[in-house]
């Protein structure tokens, strides 16, 4: 080395003692030298940037990138020229952004990424952390202690993670742990992490109390997949209570995947046409002709087939979409109607209602809606209540079937004999017609049997109350005439077929005229 620049000697601390006639080599790291020494032997030219460390005045080893120009051949110069930046600054950004794309910046916690190349390159379990109540913790105390709530769940899931294992924030409030230990030690951690994690809180200003539901999964057959079983684990931990700790389950993975489809689709299912009625006759058992119709609602999904109505309406509660639905069916089936009394077919029409759905109080006016829309008249309108939802709350259902009975819509009570409503209860329920459960007239199905005296009851009380029963559930002959016997005029049910489309109905009706 034969000179220094000012701006050199300034920046790294080198004195020209230091440096002039001294190889250039005895300042470089002992891991660059063959590096630097090949950048100094490659001829006229410059060469790339090339990052490399020199010993600096401070005694430090110091990265800088160099470049090395051969300026031999210009009498003003005539020598090689290395050219150094100081790349600390650059080196620490550098070493900032790898971590930003391996780490979760507020816990230090591998991040999402980090995680699921993690799972790529190893087998084991992993176990899913979501935090019950986070939300409620950032609305009333601010998203400061909600941070530092977060910082120190981190830590306690660091704290109980064993060497090797690998912790990891995935979003908000849910975290991961992949280990690679076995079935046992794997549960053993996440009942570990479920009692750390339920402990209290000190941050800033107030304790905390929280709890942390628990997901479990195998770590094979992709990284993406081994997350979303788990993330499955989680949601059915959650579902099942507070703490909890679940397996992921096939089972269970098929049932939850079909509720969150039903969950995601519900809310358009009428906009795209997948809603329809099947409707189901009640049969006048002296005449054998029908002389009423229930209406029932079908979800025909486009990729499921026929949803059940019970499960229908689970999710529409889940929701909050039983009054648009049930809107939906108090119109279509007041069409229908209208439509086969314009064809001079006599019958009434019943359609079931939700119970939260019918003590509305907006239910009779939406109910009014529907009939002076297609101009039926109210007394041929049955709203159905089941029976298990009523007997439990009689007091509050009173007032609301007395105000659809003086709309001048009768009402029914299904299902009868299934629920906690009992005979004595009929006097105090405003209801027009009873229908009753097959149990009271299927166990035992002989007429000698059991079942007669107990639907020989009900229909005396309905007579004498002014109630009309409907026998609901006739599937064989002796069904039906074990209730023709005990007096009941009336029923529904497999035996005259199953619930069907219009058509059916109407190919009933046409028999009736010709005969």
């Amino acid at each position: 080395m034969r000179w220094q620049s000012p701006a050199a000697a300034r920046q790294f601390g080198l004195s020209d003692q230091e440096v002039l006639g001294r190889p250039f080599v005895r300042l470089v790291h002992a891991g660059d030298v063959a590096t630097v020494r090949a950048a100094l032997a490659d001829g006229p030219g410059t060469t790339a940037p090339l990052r490399t460390r020199i010993f600096d005045g401070f005694g430090v080893w110091r990265h800088v990138d160099c470049t090395v120009s051969d300026l031999r051949d210009d009498p003003a110069v005539a020598g090689v020229v290395v050219h150094l930046r100081d790349a600390e600054e650059r080196l620490e950004l550098e070493r900032s952004l790898r971590r930003s794309t391996r780490n979760d910046p507020l816990t230090g916690l591998a991040n999402r990424g980090a995680l699921l190349r993690e799972l790529a390159a190893g087998t084991g379990f992993l176990v899913t952390v979501g935090l019950d109540g986070f939300a409620g913790v950032n609305d009333l105390h601010g998203p400061g202690v909600g941070d530092a709530l977060l910082v120190e769940v981190a830590g306690r899931i660091r704290a109980a993670i064993a060497p090797g294992d690998v912790a990891a924030r995935l979003n908000g409030d849910e975290f991961a742990v992949f280990t690679r230990a076995d079935r046992v030690r794997a549960y053993t951690l996440a009942t570990r992490l479920a009692g750390e994690l339920g402990e209290p809180y000190a941050v800033p200003g107030t304790v905390l109390r929280l709890s942390a539901g628990i997901g479990l999964a195998p770590a094979g057959g992709g990284p993406e997949d081994a997350l979303r079983r788990a993330d499955l684990a989680l949601r059915r931990a959650k579902r099942t209570g507070r703490g909890r700790v679940q397996w992921h389950d096939e089972a269970a993975e098929v049932a939850y995947v079909r509720r969150a489809t039903l969950e995601q689709h519900l809310p358009r299912a009428i906009e795209r046409g997948e809603l329809d009625l099947a409707y189901h006759p009640v049969y006048d058992l002296v005449e054998g002709h029908p002389i009423g119709v229930e209406a029932l609602l079908r979800w025909r999904h486009p990729r499921l087939g026929t949803v059940p109505p019970a499960e229908t309406l689970a999710v529409a509660r889940e929701l909050n979409l039983t009054a648009p639905i049930t809107d939906w069916v108090l119109t279509r089936a007041a069409r229908q109607l209208s439509l086969w009394q314009h064809e001079g077919y006599h019958l009434w029409i019943s359609v079931n209602a939700g119970f939260d759905d019918f003590v509305d109080p907006t239910f009779p006016a939406r109910l009014s809606l529907a009939l002076d829309s297609h101009q039926i008249q109210p007394r041929d309108f049955v709203i159905e209540l089941a029976e298990r939802e009523v007997g439990a709350d009689l007091e509050r259902v009173t007032e609301p079937m007395a105000t659809v009975r003086a709309v001048g819509v009768r009402t029914a009570l299904d299902g009868f004999g299934t629920g906690s409503a009992s005979l004595a209860h009929l006097r105090r329920l405003p209801t027009d017609l009873l229908k009753v459960d097959r149990t009271l007239f299927t166990s035992p199905v002989a007429s000698r049997g059991r079942a007669a005296p107990i639907i020989d009851v009900v229909v005396g009380l309905g007579r004498r109350l002014g109630v009309t029963v409907v026998a609901h559930g006739l599937e064989a002959e002796e069904h039906l005439e074990l209730v023709r016997r005990a007096g009941c005029r009336y029923g529904q049910g497999h035996y005259y077929g199953p619930p069907g489309p219009a058509e059916r109905i109407e190919a009933a009706l046409v028999r009736q005229r010709t005969w």
